[in-house]
Protein backbone atom coordinates (compact mmCIF):
# COMPACT_ATOMS: atom_id res chain seq x y z
CA UNK A 1 0.00 0.00 0.00
CA UNK A 2 1.47 3.23 -1.21
CA UNK A 3 1.02 7.10 0.36
CA UNK A 4 -2.01 7.46 -1.88
CA UNK A 5 -4.16 4.78 -0.58
CA UNK A 6 -3.77 6.46 3.01
CA UNK A 7 -7.32 7.88 2.49
CA UNK A 8 -8.36 4.72 3.07
CA UNK A 9 -7.98 3.93 6.76
CA UNK A 10 -10.55 5.56 8.77
CA UNK A 11 -9.31 8.73 10.84
CA UNK A 12 -11.71 7.99 13.53
CA UNK A 13 -10.63 4.71 14.02
CA UNK A 14 -6.96 5.35 13.63
CA UNK A 15 -7.22 8.39 16.22
CA UNK A 16 -8.75 5.83 18.46
CA UNK A 17 -6.16 3.04 17.98
CA UNK A 18 -3.42 5.78 18.84
CA UNK A 19 -5.56 6.46 22.27
CA UNK A 20 -5.72 2.61 22.72
CA UNK A 21 -1.91 2.71 22.18
CA UNK A 22 -0.96 5.07 24.73
CA UNK A 23 -3.48 3.79 27.40
CA UNK A 24 -1.25 0.37 26.84
CA UNK A 25 1.09 2.06 27.29
CA UNK A 26 0.27 3.85 30.88
CA UNK A 27 -0.74 0.30 31.63
CA UNK A 28 3.11 -0.77 30.83
CA UNK A 29 4.69 1.53 32.77
CA UNK A 30 2.25 1.27 35.91
CA UNK A 31 2.76 -0.82 38.43
CA UNK A 32 0.15 -3.33 39.87
CA UNK A 33 0.57 -5.68 43.14
CA UNK A 34 4.09 -5.41 43.41
CA UNK A 35 4.76 -5.84 39.81
CA UNK A 36 5.40 -3.58 36.70
CA UNK A 37 3.46 -3.85 34.05
CA UNK A 38 5.77 -4.91 31.63
CA UNK A 39 6.62 -7.97 34.08
CA UNK A 40 2.84 -8.81 33.98
CA UNK A 41 2.80 -8.81 30.68
CA UNK A 42 5.93 -10.94 30.04
CA UNK A 43 4.21 -13.13 32.91
CA UNK A 44 1.59 -13.74 30.84
CA UNK A 45 3.84 -14.71 27.72
CA UNK A 46 5.93 -17.22 29.70
CA UNK A 47 2.17 -18.78 31.02
CA UNK A 48 0.82 -19.18 27.50
CA UNK A 49 3.55 -20.01 25.51
CA UNK A 50 4.09 -23.69 24.68
CA UNK A 51 7.67 -23.49 24.44
CA UNK A 52 10.23 -21.09 26.74
CA UNK A 53 10.92 -18.08 24.32
CA UNK A 54 14.49 -16.37 24.00
CA UNK A 55 14.69 -12.71 25.38
CA UNK A 56 14.42 -11.88 21.30
CA UNK A 57 11.32 -13.16 21.12
CA UNK A 58 10.02 -11.50 23.87
CA UNK A 59 11.60 -8.53 22.89
CA UNK A 60 9.40 -8.67 19.30
CA UNK A 61 6.05 -9.69 21.22
CA UNK A 62 6.19 -6.64 23.72
CA UNK A 63 7.92 -4.12 21.21
CA UNK A 64 10.69 -3.17 23.31
CA UNK A 65 14.35 -3.71 22.72
CA UNK A 66 16.47 -6.90 23.94
CA UNK A 67 18.27 -4.97 26.10
CA UNK A 68 15.39 -3.95 28.23
CA UNK A 69 13.42 -7.69 27.83
CA UNK A 70 16.61 -9.15 29.06
CA UNK A 71 16.02 -6.27 32.11
CA UNK A 72 12.62 -7.10 32.44
CA UNK A 73 13.73 -10.94 32.87
CA UNK A 74 16.37 -10.20 35.25
CA UNK A 75 13.63 -8.72 37.15
CA UNK A 76 11.42 -11.85 37.47
CA UNK A 77 14.40 -14.14 37.57
CA UNK A 78 15.72 -11.90 41.09
CA UNK A 79 11.76 -12.52 42.23
CA UNK A 80 12.11 -16.46 41.77
CA UNK A 81 9.17 -16.17 39.25
CA UNK A 82 11.30 -17.11 36.16
CA UNK A 83 14.69 -18.50 35.30
CA UNK A 84 17.16 -18.57 32.52
CA UNK A 85 18.51 -21.30 30.59
CA UNK A 86 20.67 -21.95 27.21
CA UNK A 87 19.01 -22.91 24.04
CA UNK A 88 19.85 -26.64 23.42
CA UNK A 89 20.90 -25.95 19.49
CA UNK A 90 22.11 -22.69 19.90
CA UNK A 91 24.24 -22.11 23.20
CA UNK A 92 24.03 -18.40 22.81
CA UNK A 93 20.33 -18.29 22.57
CA UNK A 94 19.21 -17.20 26.00
CA UNK A 95 15.68 -18.35 27.07
CA UNK A 96 13.50 -17.99 29.81
CA UNK A 97 11.38 -20.54 31.82
CA UNK A 98 8.75 -20.00 34.68
CA UNK A 99 9.70 -21.43 37.81
CA UNK A 100 7.36 -22.78 40.21
CA UNK A 101 6.76 -19.55 41.70
CA UNK A 102 6.26 -17.86 38.75
CA UNK A 103 3.40 -20.52 37.35
CA UNK A 104 1.70 -20.16 41.19
CA UNK A 105 1.85 -16.48 40.56
CA UNK A 106 0.61 -16.91 36.61
CA UNK A 107 -2.59 -19.36 38.48
CA UNK A 108 -3.24 -16.41 40.49
CA UNK A 109 -3.18 -13.09 39.05
CA UNK A 110 -4.35 -14.45 35.23
CA UNK A 111 -5.88 -17.58 35.13
CA UNK A 112 -9.18 -17.19 37.63
CA UNK A 113 -9.75 -20.80 38.31
CA UNK A 114 -13.50 -20.96 39.46
CA UNK A 115 -14.54 -18.80 36.70
CA UNK A 116 -13.99 -15.27 38.75
CA UNK A 117 -14.12 -12.40 36.86
CA UNK A 118 -10.44 -10.85 37.90
CA UNK A 119 -8.54 -8.15 35.98
CA UNK A 120 -6.64 -10.37 34.57
CA UNK A 121 -9.60 -13.08 33.71
CA UNK A 122 -8.59 -15.03 30.22
CA UNK A 123 -12.47 -15.17 29.76
CA UNK A 124 -14.35 -13.14 26.44
CA UNK A 125 -17.32 -13.18 25.53
CA UNK A 126 -17.93 -14.19 21.76
CA UNK A 127 -18.70 -10.22 21.36
CA UNK A 128 -15.85 -9.16 22.68
CA UNK A 129 -13.49 -11.85 20.54
CA UNK A 130 -15.67 -10.51 17.69
CA UNK A 131 -14.72 -7.22 18.42
CA UNK A 132 -11.07 -7.83 18.83
CA UNK A 133 -10.81 -9.71 15.71
CA UNK A 134 -12.20 -5.79 13.88
CA UNK A 135 -9.76 -4.41 15.98
CA UNK A 136 -6.76 -6.31 14.95
CA UNK A 137 -7.73 -6.04 11.00
CA UNK A 138 -8.25 -2.37 11.59
CA UNK A 139 -4.86 -2.08 13.40
CA UNK A 140 -3.21 -4.37 10.52
CA UNK A 141 -4.46 -2.24 8.06
CA UNK A 142 -3.34 1.05 9.52
CA UNK A 143 0.07 -0.52 9.74
CA UNK A 144 0.29 -1.63 6.31
CA UNK A 145 -0.88 1.69 5.02
CA UNK A 146 2.28 3.09 7.45
CA UNK A 147 4.12 1.16 6.09
CA UNK A 148 5.30 -0.91 9.29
Amino acid sequence: MDAGDWDRVDAGLLWDIFGIHSQIGALLRSEYGGLKGYEIAMLLMLCTSKEPPSIGAIAEALGVTSQYASSVSTSLVERGYAEFNWGESDRRCKLVHLTDCGRSVCRERFLEPGGADGPFSLRYSENDLDALSALRRQVGKAAEAFGA
